[in-house]
């Protein structure tokens, strides 16, 4: 089976959701990681001049005073062919510090720069010494600050602070408002996927408009790798890629049409780009992903310690990039592997 992909999406956003680049680092970023590349390598600006410094470890680097409206909103515009949206973190641990500040800087600079905000939902660093954050009102004030085209990220994450209320066990109210005026959805899998948050999720009827990866340094397996990453906020051990990561929403329930639009045509509306890529038609780029679906019984996990065993496994072969091929030889792909019969 073969479809057109967002290359862009593809590898652009398998780094956080779009590369999450600081706006003081975008020319490095441009020279030594966009132009050099073989795909398109696109990036959604971090709201935070310090971008993604270090994995995230030091919250008191993320709050209002480390935001430059102007000049994050000056650096978009400068650079329209590489930055497609914006990325900051509606979590407990900055809402116990500085509330929503931080959200409501980055929708400035979204509506600024005429671009998407896309939200991370979940926990990411401990709440503030003798705070506590009610996850449910943390949701109920972040989703009306969203807009037509704006992203949720991390619908199935397994920490506080996701699509289902801690108060009812059920998908919050407001989540489908925000959906019915446009809202979409990402799943942003990375370290943050959950099994039993995603069939709920998706139970209830809400199916991901687009499969970010989220695959970074700390949440892959990196063969050899001599430093301890367990202390990093997104630190994951569940081996996945993205075409794991779709073999997780097909064994969920999703078709395979539904699944193969979350990374391709999909994606290139949300970057502002389907008139360039994301289908197989004359005129557009030949940027083509070659899959194979393995019939069988296959492993799959999640970092709650969750797995189950899915009939079907979607693995990468090729990409043509442009007409060039690529084959998918990358070791961190992980391993299509059977499970034995007990």
């Amino acid at each position: 089976m073969n479809f057109a992909s967002a290359q862009s999406y593809l590898l652009g956003l398998i780094n956080e959701h779009a590369s999450r680049r600081s706006p003081n680092r975008l020319d490095r970023f441009r020279a030594f990681i966009a132009e050099p590349a073989k795909t398109r390598v696109l990036c959604f600006i971090s709201a935070y001049l310090v971008g993604g410094l270090e994995g995230h470890y030091y919250p008191e680097l993320y709050g209002p005073d480390q935001v430059n409206v102007a000049h994050t909103v000056r650096v978009a515009k400068e650079n329209p062919d590489i930055v497609r949206g914006i990325k900051a973190h509606a979590e407990i641990g900055g809402a116990s510090r500085w509330g929503l500040d931080v959200i409501k800087l980055g929708k400035e600079i979204a509506r600024g720069a005429g671009l998407p905000l896309y939200i991370h939902l979940g926990q990411l660093w401990p709440e503030k010494e003798g705070t506590h954050i009610d996850p449910d009102e943390l949701v109920r004030e972040l989703v009306p600050l969203m807009d037509e085209g704006d992203v949720l990220a991390h619908p199935f994450t397994r920490h506080p602070g996701g699509f289902i209320s801690t108060e009812t066990g059920d998908v919050h109210p407001i989540v489908w408002a925000a959906l019915e005026r446009g809202v979409t959805v990402d799943v942003g899998h990375g370290s943050h996927f959950s099994f039993d948050m995603a069939r709920q999720v998706i139970a209830a009827g809400i199916k991901p408009y687009t499969l970010g990866a989220d695959m970074h340094g700390y949440n892959v397996k990196i063969p050899n790798a001599g430093d301890d990453r367990s202390a990093n906020p997104f630190f994951g051990v569940a081996p996945f890629n993205l075409t794991n990561a779709m073999s997780k929403i097909l064994h969920l329930g999703m078709s395979l049409n539904d699944v193969v639009a979350t990374v391709t045509s999909n994606p290139a509306k949300m970057l502002g780009m389907a008139d360039t890529i994301g289908t197989l038609a004359p005129g557009r780029e030949a940027d083509v992903s070659v899959v194979e679906i393995l019939n069988g019984a296959f492993e799959l996990s999640d970092n709650s310690g969750v797995s189950v065993t899915a009939a079907k496994m979607i693995v990468p072969v090729f990409c043509l990039r442009a007409g060039e091929r690529f084959v998918a030889s990358s070791p961190l792909v992980p391993p299509a592997v059977e499970k034995i019969a007990a």
